[in-house]
């Protein structure tokens, strides 16, 4: 996957968490906590956190660093919007510091103690791609939680296309 392609991958997500946020803050503080039966996830602070978790871990394997476990010590929004925007920081600087050819080439990285082939472009896009995909439970959970939000997620949004 090339930069380009990884960057617009990454703005869409920019576009999306924000709103997240939004619609999370507009209600009382307990609707990260609250249960939410049958959405696959046992409340919204969890499913956040995973997110904060895969970010970690990814950088970790691409950058060789130990993880922190900031997904596991994430309660409130807050510390989830920051723990995410310093993850979305370390995501860019790396995008800075890798030339294109960096982002092609296949290296070994180790994967949780196994070597595996990848490039640093396609470990970049799975971290995106995964979050990403987790936008669905959140719109999942929000239904759960009877929360009719205005969402806006989907990348036909983030274009700002109008119609014809």
């Amino acid at each position: 996957m090339n930069r380009d392609a990884i960057q617009k991958l990454y703005a869409h997500l920019d576009f999306v968490w924000p709103q997240i946020v939004r619609i999370i803050s507009e209600r009382d503080a307990d609707v990260l906590t609250k249960p939410a039966p049958g959405s696959g996830w046992p409340d919204l602070r969890n499913c956040l956190a995973h997110l904060i978790f895969a970010y970690e871990s990814w950088l970790g394997f691409m950058t060789a660093r130990p993880p922190t476990n900031a997904g596991e010590t994430v309660r409130t929004l807050a510390e989830i919007d920051e723990a995410r925007a310093s993850l979305r920081g370390q995501v860019d600087s790396l995008l800075q510091r890798l030339s294109d050819d960096d982002l092609q080439e296949i290296r070994t990285f180790d994967i949780r103690g196994e070597k595996m082939p990848y490039s640093y472009g396609e470990l970049l896009a799975h971290v995106a791609l995964h979050e990403r995909g987790h936008h669905g439970d959140v719109t999942t959970l929000f239904w759960q939680l009877g929360i009719e939000a205005d969402t806006g997620f989907d990348y036909r949004w983030h274009l700002g296309r109008q119609p014809l």
